[in-house]
């Protein structure tokens, strides 16, 4: 029964690891210029963080089995808090989740615009070379825009 509250407790941590992460991303989303380090190191934790969940989860199933539980453990008061926590943690995590996902699809939105606008413009013309004539048939297919 230890090794299960240590479950539970470990899928608790992370999970509260996982909101500090998700709220760096929301912040993270929100300046005007984007560091994509920034943006990989925090998918890189919450990759790690998952795995982690994953890996806590099977645990947890294991020892449902082992011990005969079946969630939300209402036969045991302890376990029920823990669970508890565990689920309302997890529909915190779902609503920042989903804003986040909002704040990326508007960020992407905005990238294939700006996208769309540069293949339509004349670019061509507006690149001018050393004798100040324009250069027609520059290669623009290589401009990098991130977000």
């Amino acid at each position: 029964m230890e090794n299960f509250a240590q479950t539970l407790g470990g899928i608790q941590q992370d999970l509260l690891k996982l909101k500090v992460v998700l709220l760096a991303e929301y912040d993270a989303l929100q300046v005007i210029q984007r560091d994509p380090l920034v943006l990989q190191a925090i998918t890189d934790e919450k990759n790690s963080l998952l795995a982690a969940l994953n890996y806590y989860d099977k645990l947890r199933l294991d020892e449902e089995k082992r011990l005969r539980l079946i969630a939300p453990y209402a036969e045991n008061a302890d376990f029920g808090e823990l669970w508890q926590g565990i689920v309302q943690l997890t529909l915190e995590l779902k609503a920042l989740n989903m804003q986040n996902g909002e704040l990326m699809e508007q960020q992407m939105a905005i990238v294939n615009d700006i996208r769309k606008v540069i293949s339509r413009t004349s670019l061509g013309q507006m690149v001018y070379g050393e004798n100040g004539q324009s250069q027609a048939g520059a290669n623009f297919n290589r401009l990098n825009i991130n977000i």
